[in-house]
């Protein structure tokens, strides 16, 4: 499980039992200065970062058996190039 905010993507483990969250001694990532949404597509394989100053998506690997991020080549993705200051607060993803 992540959280969005500020520059820092925590990432915590879920106990099935009793639903209680621990951090991940990798946690938190990097996620540039303004994370403000997130979202991980059903494949749970990656994980996308809305930085809405900077109109820009940071894009992650997940290794699904540790949690543990990896940037992926090329991330951050600009949502608009050239441009700033459009805000966006919400990133989802489809299949």
């Amino acid at each position: 499980m992540y959280a969005a905010g500020g520059a820092n993507v925590p990432a915590f483990a879920r106990n099935r039992s009793t639903g209680a969250l621990t951090e991940l001694a990798s946690s938190p990532f990097g996620a540039g200065p303004n994370a403000t949404s997130l979202a991980v597509p059903a494949s749970g394989n990656y994980l996308y970062v809305l930085d809405n100053v900077n109109d820009e998506v940071r894009a992650y690997s997940i290794d699904t058996s540790t949690g543990l991020l990896t940037a992926i080549a090329g991330s951050p993705f600009a949502l608009v190039p050239g441009k700033q200051g459009l805000g966006p607060t919400v990133i989802v993803t489809s299949q």
